[in-house]
């Protein structure tokens, strides 16, 4: 879809914009009070956040990423799935699987009452995909910018098999001096698969 026709259909006023990012790559601008983050609907990526005050992004990305077809964008919080790594059965497979370099489909969008902006965008399998991995699937990913950036991803098998699925959001954080990052708290994983 178009960014005037993905405006028409899910944008938000100056809440939530879609516009034509690097390589014609549709991406998503969410702002609120809390700060702005910008989402590729190429790849499912957010690929920016800025908490409101903050002196620059937290999130990385290089400046010789790749934005076009066939191509991960390199940083950010790129999706990971259905495997993460290297390709689980040698088939020469991509790194890191196949929905971070295939086009998502914007499927939601909501300013609830409290000002937090959330886009939802989602991608199901195809002939193409099938050819790589046999099980049917819904996946989405709803990244919400409120006073924190929630980033959800949720999957759901929909075929008549269990399927083995490994997933992970690979986070790329800005680090301005690597020699006195730490990492304090804790992770929420959830993953939900239906039939």
């Amino acid at each position: 879809m178009t960014s005037e026709r993905l405006n028409a259909d899910f944008g938000l006023a100056e809440h939530l914009v879609f516009f034509n990012g690097p390589g014609g790559l549709v991406q998503a601008r969410l702002a609120c009070s809390w700060g702005a983050a910008v989402v590729s609907t190429y790849a499912g990526q957010v690929l920016s956040y800025v908490p409101a005050g903050a002196a620059q992004d937290l999130l990385f990305v290089s400046e010789q990423a790749a934005y076009q077809a066939g191509k991960a964008i390199k940083g950010g919080i790129p999706v990971c799935w259905p495997w993460f790594g290297p390709d689980p059965q040698g088939l020469g497979r991509p790194q890191h699987g196949f929905v971070r370099n295939r086009q998502w489909q914007v499927t939601g969008s909501h300013r609830s009452a409290d000002g937090a902006v959330r886009l939802v965008l989602g991608v199901t399998d195809t002939d193409e995909t099938r050819q790589r991995w046999p099980s049917a699937f819904a996946l989405r990913i709803e990244v919400t910018l409120g006073q924190a950036l929630q980033v959800t991803l949720v999957t759901e098998n929909h075929s008549d098999a269990a399927m083995e699925i490994g997933q992970a959001l690979h986070t790329y954080f800005k680090v301005g001096d690597v020699n006195r990052a730490r990492v304090v708290g804790h992770g929420k994983s959830v993953l939900t698969c239906r039939r």
